[in-house]
């Protein structure tokens, strides 16, 4: 879980969330990656300790819409 759902510390226990996205692998039920992708960026930006998670991918995103320079 920790590649999709990034996080800081300890990943010892497993959240809410974390059951919710076993429960869709293990019973094939689709899931919307994008949906979670945003959830987590909007749950990690009211953290008062929290990184920009997905930071490589939002880098080669913003490089292929011209957004970031690597010169």
């Amino acid at each position: 879980m920790h590649v999709l759902v990034p996080r800081l510390g300890l990943c010892t226990h497993m959240s809410h969330f974390d059951v919710f996205l076993v429960w869709h692998v293990l019973t094939d039920v689709e899931v919307d990656i994008s949906y979670i992708i945003i959830n987590h960026m909007v749950r990690a930006s009211v953290e008062l300790k929290a990184s920009l998670p997905y930071r490589h991918h939002l880098r080669k995103l913003f490089q292929l819409v011209g957004l970031v320079d690597l010169g």
